[in-house]
This record gives C-alpha cells, sequence and structure tokens, in this order.
C-alpha cells in the first residue's frame, strides 16, 4: 500500500514537472515570437521612413517632370530690373522710386520712360535676374528706405515680355539730412531672387542744386539657399522648394539632400556655411520648434553682426494673417508680410499646374 502511494507521488511529480517544462517551453516560444515580432516592425518603421523619404524625392522629380510646357526654355526670357529715382532729394519733399522690368535690350527705351515720369530721375541701379522669366510670371517688389516714409512699399508686376514698372511714393521727414539706404527686393513667384541697394543724398530745403555725389549701387542675387522650417510645414515648405528649384536656383531641404547614414547636424551647419540667403520658412510650428531656434542661432553667429555679410536672412511667412511673431534676435526684419496672400496663391497656383 505504502508502495503504490509512493508510485502515484512519484507520477504525480513527474506530471507537474512536465507540465513545468511545458509551461515554460510556452513562454520561451511567446517571447520568442514577441522578440522577432518587435524586430520585424522596427524593421519596417525604418523601410518606412526610408521609402517618405524616397517618395518625397520622387514626388519632387515628377513633379518637376511633368511641368508645363510654359516652363520651356521656349517659353522663358532673360530679364533685367532697374531703380529709378532722384539721385539727390531735399528734407520735407516727396519723390518717385521707380522700378522697371524690361528685356536687356530694352534698357534704354526703360530709361527713356522713366525719365518722361519723373524729369529728375536717374538710373540708381540695374539688376539682372539671376534665372530667365516665364511669360505671365509675378513678380513681386518690396522698396525699403531707411528713415524715409513709403505709404505702400510692396506691389506686384506681371512680366508679359514687354517692359513693366511700378511706383513708390517717399516722403523724406523734415529732420532727415544725409545718405539713406534704399533697398528693393524682388520675389519670382513668392520666391525670394535677390536685393538691389542704392543711395540717395538727402540735403537740406535751402541747398543750392549743385551737381549730387555719385552714390554707389550693388545688386545681391541669390544662388544658394538653405530652407529652415519645421517638420510640420513640409508639405508647404516642398511647394516652395519647388518653386525655387523650377526657376533654377540651388536650395538645400533636408529630407531632399540628406543621405541615410549622413551626420545630419553637421551637413545642416555645413549647408548654412555655404548659402548666401537662409530661407525661414516661418509659422507657429517654426516659432516653437528647438532646430529651427539653432538654425537660426547659426545663422546670426556666421553673420557676425553684420547685416551686409551672408547668409541674408529672408524671413517666408506661410501662415496668416496676421503673421507668427518673429524670434526676438529678428525683430528687425518684416515679418508682416503684406504680400503673403498673393505669394499663397501664386505657389499654389504653380503646385498644381506643375502636378497636373
Amino acid at each position: 500500500m505504502a508502495e503504490e502511494e509512493k508510485l502515484r507521488a512519484e507520477a504525480a511529480q513527474m506530471a507537474e514537472e512536465e507540465k513545468l517544462r511545458a509551461e515554460t517551453a510556452r513562454q520561451a516560444e511567446e517571447e520568442k515570437q514577441r522578440v522577432e515580432a518587435a524586430r520585424q516592425a522596427e524593421a519596417e518603421k525604418q523601410r518606412a521612413e526610408a521609402a517618405k523619404g524616397v517618395d518625397l524625392s520622387r514626388l519632387f522629380e515628377i513633379q518637376l517632370s511633368s511641368l508645363p510646357s510654359r516652363f520651356s526654355k521656349a517659353d522663358v526670357e532673360p530679364v533685367d530690373a532697374a531703380v529709378f529715382c532722384p539721385p539727390r532729394v531735399k528734407s520735407g519733399t516727396a519723390f518717385l522710386v521707380q522700378v522697371y522690368l524690361y528685356q536687356p535690350s530694352a534698357a534704354a527705351e526703360a530709361a527713356m520712360q522713366a525719365s518722361e515720369v519723373d524729369p529728375l530721375t536717374g538710373r540708381r541701379g540695374s539688376y539682372s535676374f539671376p534665372l530667365d522669366i516665364p511669360s505671365e510670371t509675378r513678380v513681386d517688389v518690396r522698396l525699403e528706405m531707411e528713415d524715409l516714409e513709403i505709404a505702400e512699399p510692396d506691389a506686384a508686376l506681371v512680366w508679359r515680355g514687354r517692359i513693366t514698372s511700378t511706383q513708390f511714393e517717399v516722403v523724406v521727414p523734415a529732420t532727415k539730412l544725409g545718405d539713406t539706404i534704399g533697398r528693393v527686393r524682388f520675389f519670382v513667384s513668392g520666391i525670394p531672387a535677390g536685393t538691389l541697394r542704392f543711395k540717395v543724398e538727402v540735403v537740406s530745403q535751402d541747398s543750392r542744386d549743385a551737381d549730387p555725389v555719385i552714390c554707389e549701387a550693388s545688386a545681391v542675387r541669390y544662388h544658394r539657399a538653405f530652407a529652415s522650417y519645421s517638420s510640420e510645414d513640409r508639405g508647404e515648405v516642398l511647394r516652395r522648394v519647388q518653386a525655387f528649384r523650377i526657376a533654377g536656383q540651388s536650395v538645400f531641404m533636408d529630407v531632399l539632400n540628406i543621405d541615410p547614414g549622413e551626420s545630419w547636424e553637421r551637413v545642416l551647419y555645413h549647408e548654412i556655411d555655404d548659402c548666401d540667403v537662409f530661407l525661414l520658412f516661418w509659422s507657429r510650428a517654426a516659432a516653437a520648434s528647438k532646430w529651427v531656434a539653432k538654425e537660426i542661432e547659426y545663422a546670426l553667429n556666421r553673420k557676425g553682426g553684420d547685416d551686409q555679410r551672408p547668409p541674408a536672412i529672408q524671413p517666408v511667412p506661410i501662415e496668416g494673417p496676421p503673421p507668427t511673431p518673429p524670434p526676438k534676435a529678428l525683430r528687425h526684419l518684416n515679418f508682416n508680410d503684406a504680400l503673403l496672400p498673393h505669394i499663397k496663391a501664386a505657389s499654389a497656383r504653380d503646385f498644381s499646374e506643375g502636378a497636373a
């Protein structure tokens, strides 16, 4: 009897041990499957991220390859711009600043038209766009003049293959004397293309009409741009970048230009070093982005406090009005873009036509 009890106890123990081994094996198999599933999920995530980048680049290539015929070489032409205004003005008076667009062969005719509008005017500088412009392209113009009053500083022109112009009325305060710096900024289809800087001499009311000092003018053309933006705005920024590349300008955008495995932080700073214009695509998301803040800080450090040194920092508001308040270090720049609705419309139109 005792022997039978012993045998039953041993059999029960063996069954319990077998059950334990089976449970252990099952748990081990489940853990193995869990690890494998996690590995596959991570691999799938990496493939998706890689595919996402490929899709973005591929989308960009498709859009460029499917552009309408108006962007073909046969439909574009070189365009120059010139600024005309009196070289010397008196304090407490008003004068006209005229901006003309024309084919290079029509420079003399543009100068003649400007002098007919204002006999005291003179060519203050000329600017050759760094790209050929298709017909029906919108060119936005902004005038800035230090210490002077401009009632309507923004204007829009449409290039149709012939001379076109706009005028700005500028008022000189009675207390202003000395040279003043003027800047005409050009935007092609909403994209900053360059800046023409010039000087105007301001003299007192009782000054005699002597020959004015010839003041130099300089043109800054943007050829290589760096796009600083929040990833939340990537779709809108891609549309703007497309317009840049259509225009034949080089623009760096991380999602399109950084290869897998590259040190992206090092590449970003290197590209800021090499660019001549820092495009700050500004929005609430950009204002909250730590990396956008780092890129702004790096660009400002490169300028070293000299506004004439590259890169030119050009805000590109992409939401509003009202616009998102600018960062403290850039409050001297124009973030209140009166042209924003027109720029957004032009960008959307070019994007939709390119994808059609």
